[in-house]
């Protein structure tokens, strides 16, 4: 394995007691480790992002990483080394998220600790809108994902009652987003359903679902395609991301502080030229791509397996951001976020600006 793997320390927890305001309500279930990221900083001491006093680039990278087929060019690159071969001598250590929560990874971004992120698109809209400094340094993928059921009764957001738990990684993460934007075009309130969310890893909202202790789970490849191929006929899909945003948009993707770009422009280089090189490896050869998932990640599936969900329909590998200011409006909606860029391109540093992205 390349690299060292480690674990990000859990930091500040949403909070409990009284419901809040529409805004404080999704920020205190989405933003909790951003909302003490200021004071980490001062805490931090030196931060990790600075490059050598002498204008060399830093010794060491950082990355984080979490489980699942959205985090395969991450993979990709970390099993066959790619950073390493770009930066001789730097340390590439990966940072491990297994719980899949991506606010802690926006937490030690801004403290320093860590120098590229990876998650989906919540935490990242909400920092760039506190003003924390960041950008993307490019997506990661387009996936729809799923909101699977384990009863046929539960085909539709208005079947769910009040002791129906769904189970996705975080409240006020990514998913939890999806929901509240199915749950405001089918149910005419965002927040219908928040009262049913908890907060559970994808491997383990997998397992609470086939054992019946969760109604649904809102997850991702390939654990969505896994439950409905486990559960039966009396499992399916109750909501599709891409039905919800309208088309497909980015899932996963990475950024980074603009601090510690420009301080380390050749690690920055060298990370941008790695993660295009795995993007296209995974296009070029996805047998390939899928063993080397199995091999590297806690998997029950064969290659096999990995392989027809990476061909599944409306799945792509792509470092183009998708769905972005779509995605930032329902957040404004929500009043999560106060201000939506012009354009897309706001969010992300210059070479990935250009025509395709939204």
């Amino acid at each position: 394995m390349a690299g060292t793997r480690t674990a990000l320390q859990e930091s500040v927890r949403g909070g409990r007691g009284a419901r809040p305001s529409t805004r404080r309500r999704f920020v205190a279930l989405s933003g909790a480790a951003l909302a003490g990221a200021g004071r980490l900083v001062a805490a931090a001491g030196a931060p990790a992002t600075a490059g050598a006093a002498d204008g060399r680039d830093a010794a060491t990278l950082r990355i984080a990483k979490q489980p699942g087929l959205g985090y395969l060019p991450l993979l990709v690159m970390r099993e066959l080394r790619l950073l390493e071969r770009r930066a001789p001598g730097v340390a590439v250590e990966w940072v491990e998220q297994t719980d899949n929560r991506t606010g802690p990874i926006g937490e030690a971004l801004v403290a320093g600790t860590l120098h590229v992120g990876a998650g989906g698109p919540a935490v990242f809209f909400q920092g760039w809108d506190r003003g924390f400094a960041w950008k993307t340094t490019g997506a990661l993928c387009t996936m729809p994902l799923y909101l699977v059921a384990n009863r046929p009764e539960l085909r539709t957001l208005k079947d769910f009652g009040p002791g129906d738990t769904i189970a996705l990684p975080a409240p006020g993460g990514n998913q939890h987003v999806f929901l509240q934007m199915a749950a405001a075009r089918e149910l005419g309130d965002a927040h219908a359903l928040d009262h049913l969310v908890v907060g559970m890893s994808h491997a383990d909202a997998q397992a609470a679902l086939l054992a019946g202790r969760v109604a649904a789970h809102f997850g991702s490849p390939p654990f969505q395609y896994d439950e409905l191929a486990q559960g039966g006929p009396d499992f399916g899909v109750v909501v599709d991301t891409y039905t919800v945003m309208g088309g497909p948009h980015t899932f996963t993707m990475t950024w980074a502080m603009e601090d510690w770009a420009t301080g380390n422009p050749g690690l920055f280089d060298a990370f941008v030229a790695a993660l295009q090189e795995a993007t296209a490896f995974i296009g070029d050869d996805p047998a390939a791509a899928a063993r080397l998932y199995v091999d590297g990640e806690p998997s029950r599936l064969s290659p096999d397996e990995i392989l027809r969900q990476l061909r599944g329909e409306g799945v792509a590998f792509t470092t183009t951001p998708r769905g972005f200011l779509p995605y930032a409006a329902f957040l404004r909606q929500l009043g999560a976020v106060e201000q939506v860029p012009a354009t897309w391109e706001a969010y992300a540093f210059p070479h990935l600006h250009g025509p395709h992205g939204s």
